[in-house]
């Protein structure tokens, strides 16, 4: 029995690879290092023209913003939104303080709120 298996959960990528033979792995697989490769350089480090790229242009709070008008704050620093700042919108439509989501980002690359994930 050969086969590999490969599980990603959030922030960690599990393989099994179960070989009952003396087999070169290459053998069975000749493609494993391109599988491998396309899992652990995923987790690459992200940068700002990438997060940029995939979640658009960041933008100011103005009086007539929801944010500033309902009074809501940024669930990462816990501060309010205030006129002039920037906030970033995600793809799962939670938004925050443009410097504390892109630095979070950089790390953990989910959404402080519903864990979707953002790059």
């Amino acid at each position: 029995m050969n086969n590999i298996i490969v599980r990603e959960n959030n922030n960690s990528i599990e393989i099994e690879v179960t070989i009952l033979d003396s087999t070169n792995i290459s053998n069975i697989f000749p493609n494993i290092n391109q599988i491998l490769e396309k899992y652990f350089l995923k987790n690459k480090k992200i940068k700002d023209k990438d997060i940029n790229k995939c979640l658009g242009k960041y933008k100011r709070f103005d009086k007539k913003s929801n944010e500033i008008i309902n009074k809501d704050y940024c669930k990462i620093c816990y501060q309010d939104f205030n006129i002039k700042e920037y906030k970033r919108n995600l793809k799962c439509n939670h938004f925050f303080h443009k410097k504390c989501i892109d630095k979070w980002i950089k790390i953990k690359n989910t959404c402080p709120i519903c864990r979707d994930k953002c790059i």
